[in-house]
């Protein structure tokens, strides 16, 4: 099985102003309309979607992913169009001024990236509604839409074309998992691995997602999870899992619990290392004995590799601790923010709040933060003669 590396392209346009002053209710739109039909976009083996749904009108910058899932190197340059949706016709948003000639772009095959667009370069403001992203790759035209609205959508709260866990037939299992392309574990081997792979490619790209596992236990039960990579729209990690067992029946409906993880990291099972969920940076170094994981990658499947993956992610989030970093409580709405401003440090847990001296800025490098209960948690570094620091934050107590 080949593994899918995540190419990490960042493609932002350079900002500009708004180019008019009234508001969306003011304007009147007179956009042309669209030259391009639904026959001219192409169905190759090039992937566009948003990372999100849908965006908020705070939102000024969205994202959209290609994943080549050929095996040959694809093109695109800086160049696309923005439409709006309105009365049964696409309609071409102009720009601002006209850009300067953008760069080319290569992607490998069996590779993703995420690319950004500045909607402050159009002629806005934008009104609420449909709107699409379009863009040559390869040579062919794709396309990916997104709904501008009065608010943001949590990734939380995202379909990714599932239906709910809790509307599957009773009698749901691996067979029809197979049929319906989730990543399945059953006693004939594991299916669908490119499920896996594609939610990794996400992960690593910081762009919502979800993976559906379904497997049988040795006595035969069916075990439904459906882990939802949820980032905040500052980029923080969150993952939420959620556990069907056909063993818990309420009549013919699935009773499921829920759990909250922070950070994709490495558990050792025995002599070998697997792909987790944990609320720590790495599994084997920084969790104590019983700390609740989640294995992606079971025992039953050692031919899963996502490691270097895990490897970049957790790098990310150890560089973070310099500046700003929020992690999740295991209850999924308790969180600490812990930021360093000059020679402070401080952490918030909702409206609470409380502000030191930088441990930083005392010769210590921060290193992790973990949870030691929904309502305290740790923060390690090391000192400059290569001591080792900690300290304990009480969420309850902060004023």
């Amino acid at each position: 099985m080949k593994k899918i590396v995540c190419l990490l392209v960042t493609i932002l346009i350079s900002s500009a102003l708004w180019g008019c002053a009234e508001t969306v209710a003011e304007r009147e739109i007179d956009w042309p309309e669209s030259t391009y039909k639904a026959t001219d976009f192409s169905e190759s083996g090039v992937i566009m979607e948003m990372a999100f749904e849908i965006y908020g009108p705070e939102d000024l910058v969205v994202s959209h992913i290609l994943i080549n899932t050929g095996p040959e190197p694809v093109t695109f340059d800086d160049s696309f169009n923005l439409e709006y949706y309105m009365d049964g016709k696409w309609l071409r948003i102009p720009l601002l001024s006209e850009p300067e000639k953008g760069e080319s772009y290569t992607l490998p095959g069996l590779q993703a990236c995420k690319v950004y667009v500045n909607l402050s370069l159009f002629d806005g403001p934008l009104p609420e509604g449909r709107y699409r992203v379009v863009r040559v790759v390869g040579g062919a035209l794709h396309q990916a839409e997104f709904i501008l609205a009065d608010s943001r959508i949590d990734a939380r709260e995202m379909s990714f074309g599932h239906s709910p866990l809790i509307s599957l037939p009773s009698d749901y299992d691996g067979i029809d998992a197979v049929d319906d392309g989730y990543y399945t574990i059953i006693e004939d081997g594991v299916f669908n691995q490119e499920a896996l792979l594609f939610f990794a490619d996400r992960v690593h790209l910081g762009v919502p997602a979800k993976l559906r596992t379904v497997m049988h236990a040795p006595d035969g039960a069916v075990l439904i999870r459906d882990i939802v990579y949820a980032p905040d729209f500052e980029g923080n990690d969150r993952f939420l899992v959620v556990y069907a067992d056909s063993r818990r029946m309420a009549g013919t409906e699935w009773l499921v619990t829920e759990s909250v993880y922070s950070n994709l990291s490495i558990a050792k099972i025995g002599n070998k290392h697997k792909v987790c969920l944990s609320n720590y940076v790495s599994h084997i170094l920084d969790a104590p004995a019983g700390a609740p994981f989640e294995l992606l990658s079971p025992n039953t499947s050692d031919n899963i590799d996502l490691v270097a993956t895990v490897e970049l992610r957790t790098e990310e989030n150890v560089k973070a601790l310099a500046h700003k970093f929020l992690i999740f409580g295991p209850d999924g709405e308790s969180f600490a923010v812990i930021e360093r401003g000059g020679n402070t440090f401080g952490y918030r847990f909702g409206g609470a709040s409380e502000t030191g001296i930088a441990p930083d800025s005392q010769g210590v490098t921060l290193k992790t933060i973990k949870w030691v209960s929904a309502t305290q948690f740790n923060v390690f570094g090391q000192y400059s003669d290569g001591q080792s620091f900690q300290t304990t934050y009480e969420l309850g107590t902060a004023n």
